[in-house]
């Protein structure tokens, strides 16, 4: 009711002069010049604002904690690297489960009423930085973290139906760039106060700001403005319904004509022309008569092709998840990066900037690459390859004891891999579902990438006890896996 009462007082006033400035401003950045009235805007209009400022202003919260996470229990609450990686298994594998539900819950309870009930709970992390024990800590980063994997399936159906499919790329890299713009902020702040002395447990309940207002921005999202999305599938069938509503009215139109014509037979009985008249008749039935028979081998291929483009996107959605599975399991928390380049140079605050430079190259890949010419599948292929080229990266800088300073460029071509996989992902899952089931599918994602996650930072843990670049290498070589399984797709999306 309190959350409803603020809703609807905003929108009796109509307080919406501050997203008219920046949404002025952003069109002109990202080059929108388009229109349309459904969704008040062509595809950067109130919603699609109003959910890519909820995700930047999660970022700015939640990733001040992760990137103090790491330091905290490692080097503060005297943890080992092991715990580590099994604490993140923890937050990110069973927030696989969170995950898939949050996307069928979404799709039967509607999907804004559940990413505001989970974007609520994210607060919970928060509190970590008073804990004294690691379980502590580890039970209360956990439980925010289920939170926000259980909003973000709903999230990302609020977004696709805010927008028509040939916006899809853009809208998810908009979302993507503030999402990981909030990191980058979040990633300064936190370096700074971390820098001038002040407590871990003060940097992150402050977090709980910005948490807020994310949960904010989503209520202010306008369910009269969604749209419902056909999938690929369904463009076709339509088309197909089309077409039989253009045979009947040919089938009506032929016996009104016949019913005319033989009116006419019988009136001008003594006309000279009636020979000429009955030919033409018979000419134009003829015509018709190919059209329908031109329909019908029309509509015979459209179902073939309807088919056709049904398996190819079964089977281009399983290999998204085997994909993304396998990108999980390479995909360790940033945490491992921070605390290898903390220690190469025995300087924690090198270490947190590692953060900084990682999300401001993927915000900015995030607005590219929605408007690049390349295939949703070819993006998706080279994101996985680019974090490759990154894992490969810190475990040669590492295995060679180079400058610690060359970190930052595998972090740079992890941070451009992840705004590519976090643009082509979503938007390949929004068109090739069924929109009743597209919760669901965005569910699915997320439960596979973090059971990956769940497997992939025990293993880290693991590996990195022994040496870094041993799990740096572990890691690029599944990416390499997921990329070749991606671009050998015969999709053409």
């Amino acid at each position: 009711m309190f959350l409803n009462l603020i809703y609807s007082q905003f929108n009796k006033y109509n307080k919406y002069s501050i997203y008219i400035y920046y949404n002025r401003s952003l069109q002109y950045m990202t080059g929108f010049t388009g229109n349309n009235e459904k969704t008040g805007g062509g595809w950067l209009n109130s919603n699609v604002f109003f959910i890519a400022f909820s995700a930047f202003f999660a970022d700015l919260g939640y990733q001040a904690v992760l990137v103090m996470f790491p330091i905290f229990l490692v080097l503060y609450l005297h943890s080992s690297i092991i715990y580590f990686g099994i604490a993140s298994a923890i937050s990110y594998g069973v927030g696989a489960f969170f995950g898939y539900f949050g996307g069928i819950a979404g799709d039967k309870f509607g999907h804004k009423k559940i990413a505001i009930i989970g974007n609520i709970f994210i607060p919970l992390l928060s509190f970590t930085g008073f804990s004294v024990y690691p379980a502590e800590a580890v039970a209360l980063f956990s439980a925010g973290w289920w939170a926000r994997n259980f909003r973000s399936p709903s999230r990302r159906v609020l977004l696709s139906r805010s927008v028509f499919r040939e916006f899809y790329g853009r809208a998810f890299g908009f979302l993507h760039a503030l999402d990981e713009a909030g990191g980058f902020f979040a990633g300064i702040y936190a370096l700074i106060l971390f820098a001038y002395h002040v407590p871990i447990k003060y940097i992150l309940i402050i977090t709980m700001i910005p948490l807020f207002m994310s949960t904010f921005c989503l209520i202010l999202i306008s369910e009269k403005k969604l749209i419902n999305n056909p999938g690929a599938n369904q463009n076709i069938e339509n088309k197909n319904i089309n077409d039989k509503n253009e045979i009947n009215d040919i089938n009506i139109k032929n016996d009104n004509k016949n019913k005319n014509n033989t009116d006419n037979n019988l009136i001008s009985n003594k006309n000279k022309n009636q020979i000429s008249k009955i030919q033409n008749s018979e000419i134009a039935e003829h015509r018709e008569s190919n059209k329908i028979n031109n329909l019908d081998i029309k509509n015979d291929e459209n179902k073939y092709l309807n088919d056709k483009e049904h398996n190819l996107n079964n089977n281009l959605f399983k290999r998204i998840l085997i994909a993304t599975s396998l990108y999980g399991f390479s995909s360790f928390s940033f945490g491992f990066p921070i605390l290898t380049i903390a220690q190469s140079s025995k300087n924690d605050e090198l270490g947190i900037l590692s953060y900084i430079v990682f999300f401001a190259f993927t915000s900015l890949t995030g607005l590219v690459a929605g408007r690049t010419i390349l295939k949703t599948v070819k993006k998706l292929g080279l994101g996985y390859l680019l974090t490759f080229i990154g894992s490969a990266g810190m475990a040669l800088v590492f295995a060679f004891s180079l400058n610690p300073l060359l970190y930052y460029i595998a972090v740079a071509f992890l941070g451009i891999s992840l705004g590519f996989i976090e643009t082509a992902e979503p938007t390949a899952i929004s068109i090739i579902s069924k929109n009743d089931k597209r919760g669901k599918s965005m569910g699915s994602l997320t439960a596979a990438r973090s059971i990956g996650i769940f497997g992939g930072n025990i293993i880290m843990g693991l590996l990195y006890s022994v040496g870094a670049d041993y799990s740096y290498l572990y890691a690029g070589i599944l990416s390499l896996a997921a990329s070749l399984i991606i671009f050998t797709s015969k999709s053409n999306i």
